[in-house]
């Protein structure tokens, strides 16, 4: 006779348990609806604004960055390319400066040479002593003008050195 009521009362059992279920989702639903929130979802809530916050934040801290660096790239650009020309113009120039002074050197060498084979009178004296010190003056503005050359063209080596970094 046991073996027989047991089906049923394991039905009824777990149709209790059904309807306790139920009754319980739906206690819960109208909580829900009439603004009750759970313990969870009130320490929840706004712990996951500011994160959500936070995540804005630092996606518009990423935005501003990137916008930093565009424009960075964009001034080393810029100053690289100023530089090279900037090099290139001066080193045009003080080329010329050279080739001006050599030519010059070369004039004074040959008056030199032409006083030497004229007769040497007083007066051709004082020209050879002044000539011989203007080349002298030259020959210490070249060196002086090749010594800026190469300081500049090492200043303009780490500068390019520091834009690469």
């Amino acid at each position: 006779m046991k073996n027989i009521f047991l089906p049923f009362v394991t039905v009824q059992v777990i149709f209790s348990i059904f309807i306790y279920n139920e009754a319980l989702a739906e206690e819960k639903k109208t909580k829900l609806l009439n603004g009750y929130t759970p313990p969870f979802e009130y320490e929840a809530r706004p712990l996951l604004e500011k994160h959500t916050k936070d995540i804005e934040t630092i996606r518009k801290d990423i935005t501003f960055l990137k916008d930093e660096m565009k424009k960075l790239k964009d001034a080393v650009g810029m100053v690289s390319k100023q530089s090279s020309e900037s090099e290139t113009k001066f080193t045009v120039e003080r080329q010329g400066d050279i080739n001006t002074l050599k030519d010059e050197i070369t004039l004074l060498k040959s008056d030199l040479n032409s006083i030497k084979q004229a007769q040497l009178t007083p007066a051709n004296k004082d020209l050879e002593i002044d000539m011989k010190a203007r080349l002298e003056a030259l020959e210490h503005d070249i060196s002086g003008l090749k010594d800026q050359v190469m300081k500049l063209d090492e200043k303009l080596s780490l500068i390019e050195g520091s834009i690469s970094k």
